[in-house]
């Protein structure tokens, strides 16, 4: 008898964790797609907001070019391309510098591990 309802109490708690289990990948799941939703709606939020501004820069331009609308949208066209190309010149130049300084500061301070071991490190002759 004492068996039996151990197994009961047992076979109770293992459904109660597999339940309880089941509604956390549920909600994962939720909240997984709430984010997504959400970086939906934030990048349809910055590309309207950059179509509606293009568009008025390149009225603006048109309007300094005589009216011609077609000047103003490929002069904008061409400065969006610049300031796009300049940003990403300069995103992968302080990049790749980051990752240099990283990578020197890695080698000296083996080299400084090296002296307080050896008494010398790798860069210096051997005697």
């Amino acid at each position: 008898m004492h068996l039996q309802g151990l197994q009961g109490y047992l076979a109770h708690y293992l459904s109660a964790r597999a339940d309880l289990a089941a509604w956390k990948a549920r909600r994962a799941v939720v909240q997984a797609l709430a984010a997504c939703v959400a970086a939906i709606a934030v990048a349809t939020f910055a590309v309207v907001a950059v179509v509606l501004l293009l568009r008025g820069v390149s009225e603006v331009l048109a309007q300094l070019t005589g009216g011609r609308p077609w000047l103003g949208d490929l002069l904008t066209g061409i400065l969006a391309l610049a300031f796009l190309a300049g940003g990403f010149f300069v995103a992968v130049s302080g990049w790749l510098r980051v990752g240099s300084q990283r990578t020197q500061e890695k080698y000296a301070r083996r080299r400084e591990r090296q002296r307080a071991l050896f008494g010398r490190d790798v860069s210096q002759r051997l005697p």
